[in-house]
């Protein structure tokens, strides 16, 4: 995968049509796209999170021509360490009543919102999501009994799936982030570079 990696700066560097140098800016392009494609809901990290990841966000560049892919992958080991913890509280939030005569509001499309401060926060925001889930299984004509059931199965899929994404995956990822902050239409694709513009004419 580094190998890999650094080969494919080389040509798109070089070669690609929209060559562009693998300079700061880029690297800073790479950084919030690949943050971007790990937590685009922004459910997962936190604010010190995303600020103790930045302190490598100059450097993708450098994990891409230097065949060192350790700050990538450990930007997206945190990511599945965070994932795990929020939906382990998630399912441990089944156990408790909640007060549907509390008046709360919940953003459900976080993309453009800021990033939690705190645990705290950020637990509060999941709180309130699987307090939605269940009301929302509540209109639907379901008991509580029921609810329980239904959530703990969806959430522990979702751990199962986080928990069977693997560093290929995160390096498709990663690679991604790099080729379409050259070209929003350029995608990685194993020993390929696809362009669907090309692919278009």
């Amino acid at each position: 995968e580094e190998r890999a990696a650094h080969i494919a700066a080389e040509i798109l560097s070089r070669h690609h049509y929209k060559a562009l140098p693998l300079d700061k800016a880029m690297s800073g392009q790479i950084f919030d796209r690949y943050i971007k494609s790990l937590d685009g809901e922004k459910l997962f990290f936190t604010q010190p999170d995303v600020d103790g990841l930045s302190f490598n966000r100059d450097r993708m560049g450098e994990a891409l021509l230097r065949e060192d892919l350790t700050v990538p992958f450990g930007m997206f080991n945190l990511y599945k360490r965070r994932a795990i913890e929020r939906l382990t509280y998630a399912k441990g939030l089944l156990n408790e009543p909640f007060d549907f005569n509390v008046q709360e509001s919940l953003q459900l499309e976080r993309g453009k919102q800021a990033w939690a401060q705190t645990d705290a926060e950020v637990m509060e925001l999941w709180r309130k999501r699987v307090k939605n889930d269940w009301l929302s299984l509540k209109l639907g004509g379901k008991d509580d009994k029921a609810i329980a059931i239904v959530l703990d199965k969806r959430y522990d899929t979702t751990v199962k799936s986080i928990n069977k994404i693997n560093t290929a995956d995160a390096f498709q990822a990663f690679m991604n982030a790099y080729t379409m902050s050259i070209e929003p239409h350029t995608n990685y694709m194993g020993c390929l570079l696809y362009t669907s513009d090309a692919a278009d004419e």
